[in-house]
């Protein structure tokens, strides 16, 4: 499971406090939150092959990429928009969704994280919030379906701590979370190319900045 192998920010923490240390995550109230359960199935193809990439820091990683895509396969079938076939049983008659998720974190503040909240034995003066910013890359290959988007560049961030979160907020594990920014990223790319197919002219999908009009969490 993603959550067993931790992004590597998280580990960098686990690491400077010790295995039994505890820690809950949560997203970015800064960014939205859509999920696939609420579009109907014609709004992807009704079978598509999947790709994933997946780099951390500029360094690619395949083990991640594998962790990845099955979590967006099981998204994809469990809402019903979809269903997910090997590419190489396609026979090349097949759109296929290529996500390249960049994952960025800071390790030595991951670090320093860690070394504050020990140090303070838990006072709030401690810095023991670590970040993951996540760009998620979506593009369907093979779309002949003219009007539609078929790519889309999307932002989130996940916050790991030990001391919860801004008021209101959910604290979920770190799979959770990771499960969570890919369903809104996968929502907001089949609603970008509902929208498009209704308008006239070409729609390009830039990255979305975060709200920062009510977060404090930065």
């Amino acid at each position: 499971m993603l959550g067993r192998c931790r992004s590597a920010a998280v580990v960098a923490l686990v690491v400077s406090l010790g295995a039994c240390a505890t820690f809950d995550s949560y997203l970015d109230p800064a960014y939205t939150r859509y999920t696939l359960q609420n579009h109907p199935p014609e709004v992807l193809p009704d079978r598509i092959g999947l790709q994933v990439s997946y780099q951390a820091n500029g360094v690619v990683d395949p083990t991640r990429a594998e962790l990845a895509h099955g979590r967006i396969k099981t998204l994809i079938e469990q809402a019903g928009v979809s269903a997910v076939v090997p590419v190489e049983q396609s026979e090349g008659a097949l759109s296929v969704l290529d996500v390249h998720i960049d994952h960025r974190f800071d390790a030595d503040q991951a670090v320093r994280a860690g070394v504050a909240t020990g140090a303070s034995m838990g006072l709030d003066l401690a810095t023991n919030a670590v970040r993951d910013e996540f760009s998620i890359g979506l593009k369907l290959l093979g779309d002949d379906d003219e009007g539609r988007v078929t790519q889309g560049l999307y932002e989130h961030a996940i916050v790991t701590t030990m001391k919860g979160g801004p008021p209101g907020i959910e604290l979920v594990e770190y799979d959770i979370a990771f499960d969570r920014i890919m369903d809104d990223a996968l929502a907001k790319f089949v609603h970008d190319r509902q929208v498009a197919a209704n308008r006239p002219t070409a729609v390009i999908v830039l990255p979305e900045p975060p709200d920062l009009s009510e977060d404090d969490s930065r």
